[in-house]
């Protein structure tokens, strides 16, 4: 191997690859453990107590695979091998360099006439798909670019409909427009897209990075007090809207707007952030900001409350003070987000989550303010 030697290490059965007694990569028995010249980013890679830094003069013909399945971390520490804990769920390193894969992850292997797998397309294609299907949606399509083999796992439709929601096709069946596929990625695209479902009142869309269910309820959907009294309020298109209609506020001295869904509509074992969406209607907005407005989230026994004040220009209204504790932002569609509190779902008890917006204590009139929804997506 040139000026690499090989020496063995009982510690943990491993070997280490040294060169001119310096650390330059190393490996045991029970699965391939190498650095590779290039850089790469390695998840704790800045944390002392884990990872190690070292460069490689030369590759030496070694091949590395980019990502393992693993349960455990090692590191080498003072001539042998140190455990560092197992974790809570399995791990696999989010590893990609164009110029070179850094891959420190012990893994566990059923191999055992031959425990390293020297080459990528020696692995079982079920194999790959299981490993990237641990992962998320988009560390899948990043890793589809490390091989060819590897990219063709991240095409198949078993990985996909890992993904993808388990009850996908009665969502499908609730969209107002078909929904065509030429596979189950396709599809999983197609769904990263808010859809309108339940004659229109609603959208669904998976969250593109982690695969968690987005809903976003329509003003029509929405609890909002003389909405039905066209004296104080008025539902027409808007350009910008996704539904066929929003709702604005002509003049009322009563301000409450309630939104709620039941948990088991979204994904378990996930943290959530309700958004109120709405804009102001320009030379139209007024009294919105003479006193705050209280927001509030529910779920069961918990309860996330705040206040915001909904002045047309941010920040800008001398009634601002120090018990205001939310402020809205602006979307990349043109409306304004007011975040009305965060829940976690466990997935076991099914509760209905109230979200409200309300000002209903000051006596002057207020108006111009457009409601086009409730957003609720995952943190």
């Amino acid at each position: 191997m040139g000026l690499w030697e090989r020496r063995e290490d009982n510690n943990d059965q491993g070997g280490v690859l040294r060169d001119g007694g310096e650390l330059e990569g190393w490996y045991g028995r029970s699965g391939l453990v190498v650095i590779t010249k290039g850089r790469a980013g390695v998840r704790w890679a800045t944390t002392p107590s884990r990872w190690r830094r070292t460069t490689v003069e030369e590759d030496c013909g070694l091949r590395v695979l980019p990502f393992f399945y693993s349960c455990r971390h090692h590191r080498f520490e003072g001539g042998g091998w140190r455990r560092l804990g197992k974790f809570t769920k399995l791990n696999y390193s989010h590893v990609y360099c164009p110029g070179g894969i850094v891959t420190i992850d012990l893994i566990k292997t059923t191999i055992k006439e031959n425990p390293f797998v020297k080459n990528m397309k020696d692995m079982p294609h079920d194999c790959i798909v299981h490993i990237l299907s641990r992962g998320s949606p988009r560390d899948a399509c990043r890793f589809a670019v490390v091989s060819s083999v590897v990219r063709d796992a991240t095409e198949s439709d078993v990985l996909w409909d890992e993904f993808l929601p388990s009850d996908y096709q009665e969502i499908i069946s609730r969209c107002v427009s078909p929904v065509k596929y030429k596979s189950k990625r396709d599809l999983f695209f197609k769904l990263s897209s808010p859809l309108l479902i339940d004659g229109g009142i609603k959208t669904f869309s998976v969250d593109k990075a982690t695969g968690k269910r987005c809903y976003m309820l329509s003003a029509r959907e929405l609890n909002i007090a003389w909405s039905d009294n066209p004296l104080f309020w008025c539902w027409k298109p808007i350009l910008q809207s996704r539904f066929a209609e929003a709702v604005e506020l002509r003049m009322t001295s009563w301000l409450e707007i309630e939104g709620k869904i039941n948990t088991k509509l979204l994904s378990p074992n996930t943290q959530y952030r309700a958004y109120l969406i709405v804009n102001m209607a320009s030379h139209r907005a007024y009294g919105l900001d003479i006193l705050p407005s209280e927001v509030s989230l529910e779920v069961g026994k918990f309860l996330s409350q705040g206040t915001i004040i909904l002045s047309p220009k941010q920040g800008s209204s001398s009634k601002i003070g120090e018990n205001i504790s939310r402020v809205y932002h602006e979307r990349n569609d043109g409306w304004l987000e007011i975040e009305l509190g965060e829940f976690y779902n466990d997935g076991i008890h099914e509760k209905d989550v109230i979200m409200r917006l309300k000002e209903i204590e000051g006596v002057h009139l207020k108006g111009g303010l457009l409601v086009e929804g409730i957003e609720i997506r995952p943190i």
